[in-house]
């Protein structure tokens, strides 16, 4: 069943509770870049980043680890309250240590 149907049922509920950003392979932090502009490299810059892109982004990343189908239009149309970002427990950046 495809997010767009599970959306559709109208005793689901659709909740994307994303990955920690930190967990990000390679591939989904293109994917990140893509749509946001930028990978951080400190809490600074997530603080600084679009917030909407934002949660686009970590929503689409972690809806295709389950389905890798789901499209970002399926993503945008979700309800507001519907993608709960992850809070790391710890401050730690992806681009850490690279220099």
């Amino acid at each position: 069943m495809s997010l767009e149907e599970e959306i559709k049922m109208e005793d689901t509920k659709v909740v994307i509770e994303t990955v920690p950003f930190n967990t990000l392979d390679y591939g989904e932090l293109d994917l990140f870049e893509e749509i946001v502009g930028m990978i951080p490299n400190s809490d600074a810059q997530i603080q600084s980043m679009p917030t909407v892109k934002f949660i686009l982004a970590m929503g689409l990343i972690t809806a295709q680890r389950d389905k890798p189908e789901t499209t970002m239009d399926e993503i945008k149309r979700l309800p507001l309250g519907a993608i709960k970002l992850h809070v790391a427990d710890e401050n730690v950046g992806v681009a850490e240590g690279n220099g």
